[in-house]
């Protein structure tokens, strides 16, 4: 039986040039500079915010958060995201209604399982023990430790010595790594898939903990660049992408306290007080507490304490689905005089009821105060700034803060009222030395019979979708995001021959399909949300 998937899709969770081109150039990585030449590659334009939550569900549907409404791990009830919560296909099951089988392993934000023309191994992270995290559930009898719980604690109790644990923690995520990977070679020699793909999620751990120990990321690397060779050679005649959902920096460890500067220009009226940093303590205790009641009672009181911004008596209509903390509950905020506010860590938004000639007004003047912001020592406080509409479209752009920012790598936006703009960042993670909230660069890299040699490409997350159904000479729903990277493909290979077949969006989840993928219990919830705040996800 042929075994040829038509394509393969490899994510390198984290991925960044800034390692892998020294690496490459140092003769340590010598396959996946082989496919540099081989093929197609460049620079991935990720999500802002530069996170898996809105990553992934944007790589894997073609479509920007905007139209998501993902930009976090969990909603605006409390809840964790789930697959329930994604309401576009996913890109397999785009394929999977072109006739085309697949097998998907290890993807994030596809727990519980919705069903598909192949099999299915959720992600981690948001999967809840006990229960089925597979389609047909019949597999996960068949792939014990993929997701070893043991070895999930054992992790999770090193970090917190991280220094003194980190040859550890490195073991065993290279053992979580091979057993992944042993699974998904196991299923793709037992049948033949259209499409096979593997994320690779421990890539972003090793660099989360091993930052700054260089030689240690690279060895992980090198492990990998191995084993791609090797599925290369076992898949001679498939496509190939490799991918990853964003970048990665040191940790930043500076606070650039965005209110405060919005105060001193003028657009925010408050006063920092001791009654507002106990506030702050007291809400920051709160995200650590066990107890759902204790949390919900502080809550209250902080509600009771701070008013966000209102227009006629009425706050904001509604949230997107998920969206990084509101930090328009501030204490020390007097919200009726006050016209601009950091409304997350990546944005400024402006309080609704400002009369639109006025508005325009004040967006270029924070705007183009923001592009000359200098810290004390003269560096440079944000890489880059945008309107809005310049980064999202679709149903939820009006829900988002005007003014959307990336701080430069060593600052973390704070909304707490302080005496100085800047200073040591108080809830800066301890338990890791790397992290990717300001790093939007990833990587991409493509190669294969269909793929041309030797070329450079930009490429924006949203366009590995579109491109991966081309290449599969897939139909394209007509509502996606991303673009076809036409350029990439050799002019006399099939997928430059295929005609780009577009169909009604009418093949978005229905309500019926959603509601299959039942939600968590808040008992499941409060595990899931631990799990990820002990992994530096939640503050």
């Amino acid at each position: 039986m042929d075994k040829m998937p038509q394509l393969l899709l490899i994510g390198l969770d984290g991925a960044t040039w800034d390692i892998l081109r020294p690496a490459m150039r140092a003769g340590k990585l010598p396959f996946l500079a082989s496919r540099v030449g081989a093929g197609a590659s460049g620079i991935l334009l990720s999500t802002i915010p530069c996170r898996t939550s809105p990553a992934l569900p944007t790589l894997f549907t073609g479509k920007n958060p905007g139209s998501t409404g993902l930009f976090d791990f969990v909603k605006s009830d409390g809840s964790p995201v789930s697959s329930a919560d994604i309401g576009s296909p996913f890109l397999w099951e785009i394929a999977n209604r072109s006739g085309k089988t697949a097998c998907v392993v290890n993807v994030r934000f596809t727990y519980p399982p919705r069903p598909l023309d192949g099999v299915l191994i959720c992600g981690g992270l948001t999967h809840v023990p006990g229960q089925s995290y597979t389609y047909p559930p019949a597999v996960q009898s068949q792939i014990e430790e993929f997701h070893s719980l043991e070895l999930q604690r054992e992790i999770e109790r090193l970090i917190g010595d991280l220094d003194a644990n980190r040859d550890r923690i490195y073991s065993n995520l290279k053992a979580q790594y091979r057993r992944r990977l042993q699974v998904f070679k196991q299923l793709l020699n037992k049948q033949r898939y259209d499409l096979a793909i593997l994320w690779i999620g421990t890539t972003d751990a090793i660099q989360h903990y091993c930052w700054g120990y260089q030689d240690l990321v690279v060895q992980y690397f090198q492990m990998v660049d191995e084993d791609l060779k090797h599925l290369c050679q076992d898949f001679p005649d498939a496509n190939f992408i490799v991918v990853s959902d964003h970048g990665f920096a040191a940790a930043p460890t500076q606070a650039f306290y965005a209110n405060t500067w919005l105060r001193q220009l003028g657009y925010l009226r408050g006063r920092w007080s001791w009654l507002g940093l106990a506030l702050r303590s007291l809400s920051a205790r709160a995200q650590r507490m066990t107890s759902p009641r204790l949390k919900r009672r502080i809550k209250r009181l902080l509600s009771q304490r701070a008013r966000s911004p209102q227009v006629d008596g009425k706050a904001r209509a509604r949230r997107p689905i998920a969206f990084s903390g509101s930090y328009g509950v501030e204490p020390g905020v007097q919200w009726e005089h006050t016209i601009a506010f950091l409304d997350c860590k990546w944005g400024i938004a402006i309080k609704p009821g400002i009369p639109e000639d006025q508005k325009e007004r004040i967006l270029n003047d924070i705007i183009d105060r923001l592009r000359d912001l200098r810290d004390p020592a003269g560096q440079r406080v944000i890489q880059s700034v945008w309107r809005r509409e310049e980064l999202y479209k679709g149903e939820y752009v009006d829900e988002l803060p005007e003014i959307v920012f990336l701080t430069a790598p060593q600052y973390t936006a704070r909304p707490y009222l302080s005496p100085q703009i800047f200073g040591p960042d108080p809830q800066a993670p301890k338990n890791v030395s790397g992290a990717h909230d300001t790093a939007r660069e990833g990587i991409f890299i493509a190669w294969g019979p269909d793929i041309r040699r030797d070329s450079t490409t930009i490429v924006d997350i949203s366009d590995v979708t579109p491109t991966a159904l081309q290449l599969m000479g897939c139909a394209l729903p007509d509502n996606l995001d991303g673009s076809v990277l036409s350029d990439i493909f050799d002019p006399n290979s099939r997928a430059a021959q295929y005609p780009t077949v577009r169909t009604s969006a009418a093949a978005d989840i229905s309500a019926d399909q959603q509601a299959e993928a039942d939600a968590y219990s808040p008992e499941e919830a409060e595990v899931i949300k631990q799990r990820l705040r002990d992994l530096g996800y939640l503050d």
